[in-house]
């Protein structure tokens, strides 16, 4: 049986596709294959940390979310390397926590002094777990970081202000409020405007005050809803 095949006589022509050198395709490939395995890499750490301390994983994914809203607007390319590493410090921040007693993360009330000590120690944790994986060594330090103040009043090394990378200062802020903005075994989540207000009373205390104005950037282009931030799955 003949196949016919399109020639010019029909009106039509083949695409003219560029074939790469075997080498540019097997790097094309190598890349591929790099970024899945990161993906399953840090699928895994999340998921990991989700079966430690429950609720994790979701809280992870909204700091991501809000971190990566923040770095948009801050003036990072959404294909940049820079952007890649944010998202991945944001989801990774709290890895750390795989090195602490799951009775101390899942405490249903306020926690003590020295329990507060063993929880500071999180940030190096997640530093000395994440700088052995090569491609996330970067990621490694925002994670150190994250937990610091603007005004050197953080932990668990006391930087402040541009001392600290300015991927960590981001999910600094993006962390803290989804953890106001959620309920926990022992207080009601804050309002949108109680949260919000939080956020102003520690511009240049807390927070940077580029990432707030930022923070107050992206509400204003959603129209200063609550579902401007909040990333929780519709009920």
């Amino acid at each position: 049986m003949c196949v016919h095949s399109p020639t010019p006589r029909d009106g039509l022509r083949r695409p003219s596709i560029p074939r790469l050198p075997a080498r540019s395709r097997f790097r094309r490939f190598e890349q591929e294959l790099d970024s899945w395995w990161l993906e399953q890499v840090l699928s895994t750490l999340v998921a990991a940390l989700n079966m430690h301390d429950g609720g994790t994983a979701d809280h992870s994914m909204r700091v991501a979310s809000l971190a990566t809203d923040l770095a948009k607007h801050v003036g990072y390319a959404y294909d940049s390397a820079e952007f890649e590493q944010i998202r991945r410090g944001a989801l990774l921040h709290d890895i750390g926590k795989l090195g602490i007693e799951a009775s101390i993360l899942r405490k249903p009330g306020p926690l003590t002094n020295k329990e507060w000590e063993v929880i500071e120690t999180h940030p190096g944790l997640g530093y000395t777990i994440l700088k052995k994986i090569a491609p996330l060594v970067g990621t490694a330090e925002m994670v150190y970081a994250s937990h610091e103040r603007w005004d050197g009043g953080g932990y668990p090394r006391g930087l402040e202000a541009r001392q600290i990378p300015p991927a960590a200062r981001l999910f600094m802020l993006a962390d803290a409020w989804d953890a106001m903005t959620s309920d926990r075994p022992y207080r009601d989540a804050l309002t949108f405007e109680a949260a919000l207000q939080e956020i102003h009373d520690n511009d240049g205390s807390q927070f940077d005050p580029a990432v707030v104005a930022a923070l107050d950037r992206l509400i204003a282009e959603r129209g200063g809803r609550w579902d401007a931030l909040d990333h929780r799955p519709a009920a």
